[in-house]
């Protein structure tokens, strides 16, 4: 009867010195370079491409927004700050941006679609990162809509301040 082999070494499994815990989700490579544990930064791009393929889209930098729509841009500028804000352009479109923010509770996903003539869009949709006790769902509202104008973009940074101030105790 053959004895199981390790099937990183193929030598018997009594006989196999390989100290890998057995989550680990290294792959061994064929030569002898050394092993390489996927990282955070693995991990994440792999979500990213992911996403990107999943939703049919890209996520593009805040410059690279800033060259393509100057003005809507402009807007977001206070908002701005690395790792903070991502910006996914849908691949349907040469002019449709989702823009996503993410709070302790909350998730924000701004849409901005321009199109020629009258008919551009600027929307808000905001999604709770948990369920409520009790719930097996996550909650989800809608925020302000319209037309791509200033002052639609200030009811929904306004909308947002909003979600997220915490309720104060009474002071007597």
């Amino acid at each position: 009867m053959e004895k199981n082999k390790c099937e990183y070494c193929e030598l018997p499994e009594d006989k196999c010195d390989c100290e890998l815990p057995e989550d680990c989700e290294c792959k061994l490579p064929e030569d002898d370079s050394e092993c390489k544990v996927p990282t955070e930064k693995d991990r994440l791009n792999s979500l990213k491409e992911s996403i990107e393929r999943d939703r049919k889209g890209v996520f593009i930098s805040f410059a690279q927004f800033k060259k393509e729509v100057p003005i809507i841009a402009k807007w977001f500028n206070f908002l701005y700050s690395k790792n903070k804000m991502h910006i996914f352009k849908l691949n349907r479109s040469n002019s449709v941006y989702k823009i996503i923010f993410v709070s302790t509770n909350y998730e924000y996903y701004i849409t901005v679609n321009i199109k020629d003539g009258k008919d551009s869009y600027l929307g808000c949709i905001c999604s709770c990162r948990s369920a409520y006790p009790g719930e097996t769902w996550t909650r989800g509202s809608d925020f302000p809509d319209g037309k791509l104008k200033h002052t639609v973009f200030q009811k929904i940074i306004n909308a947002i301040v909003r979600n997220e101030l915490l309720p104060l105790v009474e002071v007597n």
